[in-house]
C-alpha cells in the first residue's frame, strides 16, 4: 500500500481504522495527522500546551508504552478525541481541551475534514 505514495514529496500521514467506535477513532488519528504534517498546527497545539501542567496525562500515556518522543502528540490527540483511561483527562485539562478541541475544529474546516463528534 505505501508505494501508493512513494512519488510524494510533502509529509503524509496513512489512517487506517478497525474499531467499532470508527467516528471516535478517526477524529483521534485526525488530529495525529495534523499535529505531524501541519506545521501551524503542530506550533498553536504547542504554545497551548504550555500553559497547562500535562506533567501526568505524560506519564499515564508513558506507562502505556508510548515512546517519549511521541507523547506530545498522543496528549493533544487523547484531548482532541478522549478515548479510555487516556483520554480521561483531571479536570485543570478541561480548558486545554477545550482550545485543542477549538484548534482542531478550525483547522479540520479549513481542510473540508467532516466535523469531530
Amino acid at each position: 500500500m505505501l508505494r501508493l505514495f512513494e512519488s510524494l514529496k510533502e509529509r503524509f500521514y496513512v489512517i487506517g481504522i478497525c474499531d467499532s467506535e470508527a467516528n471516535g477513532s478517526l477524529t483521534h488519528e485526525l488530529a495525529h495527522a495534523l499535529f505531524f504534517t501541519d506545521a501551524s498546527y503542530r506550533e498553536a497545539v504547542r504554545a497551548a500546551m504550555r500553559d497547562y501542567n500535562t506533567s501526568g496525562m505524560a506519564k499515564r500515556i508513558a506507562k502505556a508504552g508510548y515512546a517519549r518522543h511521541v507523547i506530545p502528540d498522543e496528549m493533544q490527540a487523547y484531548l482532541v478525541a478522549p478515548s479510555g483511561t487516556l483520554g480521561a483527562a483531571s479536570k485543570p485539562l478541561d480548558p486545554l481541551r477545550r482550545k485543542l478541541r477549538a484548534l482542531f475544529r478550525r483547522r479540520a474546516e479549513e481542510l473540508s475534514i467532516a466535523e469531530i463528534r
